[in-house]
């Protein structure tokens, strides 16, 4: 094995040790990005605890959504909007204007 692979390795088992999956999937990738750029020791460290809070946050939301039990988990990319049909318009208008009565102020 060569020095690298087992610097990688030590790394890996280190991260897994302390429960620290975001760092374990993203040092490779920003350490040769900081070799190319030249960055400070900083920040690289920086760049690494930022994506390690930002994958501890992303598994808190997924982890509140499993513990919800939503039968199923709804965006709005998923939204079909459809145009308002003469039956929907009648409901959604409140009585007191349906009726022609003035609206309200408080």
């Amino acid at each position: 094995m060569s020095a690298p692979t087992v610097v990688r390795d030590l790394v890996v088992a280190h991260t897994r040790m302390l429960k620290l999956p975001g760092v374990a999937r993203t040092f490779e990738s920003l350490a040769r990005q900081a070799r190319d750029s030249h960055w400070s020791h900083e920040d690289y460290l920086h760049e690494v605890l930022r994506a390690e809070e930002a994958s501890r946050h992303e598994s808190v939301i997924r982890q509140r959504l499993r513990d919800a039990r939503f039968p199923e988990v709804k965006t709005l990319d998923t939204l079909i909007l459809r145009p308002p049909t003469a039956s929907t318009r009648r409901r959604s208008t409140p009585s007191r204007v349906a009726n022609g009565s003035p609206p309200l102020r408080i």
